[in-house]
């Protein structure tokens, strides 16, 4: 198992941790909760395919529920450097403001849980392009559209030797 995978399933022992041996601030504790709620996040997002369509909707609203949690949380502790809340990143705005909507149209749309949307498909059509750069071009003229003209077949015929 990854490294930060441990981390996350970590997650619920290490606030336990945390609260056991430390004095409980605000902070401490927004920190604490963070943890908990992250873990029941990225479990939820890493659900792909839908084995019982009756509960799925009720795991909707209790990610959506954990999100805004969580994001209270990061706003006094992970999310702020001066000011509440003044140090969000893109991945935490989009996980926040797009993600529920993008569950949502995923599940009424086509039955599946946000665990589709993932780099792997992404990391397989870059690699399928600098192959297709590599082998097929002598780097002279243009070279775009020949690569995607290779890069069309391989997508269209999904020649996975490339």
């Amino acid at each position: 198992m990854l490294k930060s995978k441990k981390n996350i399933i970590n997650c619920p022992t290490v606030a336990r941790l945390i609260r056991d041996n430390f004095v409980i601030t605000d902070d401490i504790e927004y920190l604490c909760k963070g943890l908990e709620l992250w873990f029941d996040i990225e479990s939820f997002l890493k659900i792909s395919t839908v084995e019982n369509d009756s509960s799925y909707p009720s795991l909707i609203s209790k990610f959506k529920t954990n999100l805004t949690e969580f994001y209270k949380c990061g706003k006094y502790t992970f999310l702020t450097k001066r000011n509440h809340g003044d140090d969000e990143s893109f991945y935490f705005h989009c996980l926040k403001f797009y993600m529920p909507k993008i569950v949502d149209e995923t599940w009424e749309k086509f039955k599946f849980g946000a665990g589709i949307f993932t780099m792997q498909g992404y990391e397989r059509r870059n690699k399928e392009s600098k192959n297709t750069l590599r082998r097929f071009s002598n780097n002279k003229g243009n070279i775009v559209v020949g690569n995607m003209k290779r890069l069309w077949d391989a997508y269209y015929y999904e020649h996975s030797n490339m």
